[in-house]
């Protein structure tokens, strides 16, 4: 089964005093970390939207319709540096 490295960044957030208590105080009555329980709000969160969905503009669309019109003269591209340093 092959795996995935999932990358991560650090973020520094500021917050009020009381309201670092309360969450520090939530955190640990269910035995996380602030961090943990911080991560956890955030994953929880951004998870609850999924992911965003948008509405294609009339040429967008056309200019989709006209790439499957004209699918079956497409090129295999092998090599894209080759490619693009031959146009």
């Amino acid at each position: 089964m092959p795996t995935t490295t999932l990358t991560s960044r650090q973020v520094k957030v500021t917050l009020p005093s009381q309201v670092y208590l309360d969450i520090k105080a939530k955190a640990r009555s269910l035995g996380l970390s602030l961090a943990g329980y911080l991560r956890h709000l955030a994953i929880t969160e951004a998870r609850s939207h999924g992911y965003p969905t948008f509405e294609v503009t009339p040429e967008v669309e056309e200019s989709y319709r006209q790439a499957l019109l004209h699918q079956d003269e497409a090129e295999v591209v092998e090599d894209i540096d080759s490619y693009f340093n031959n146009l």
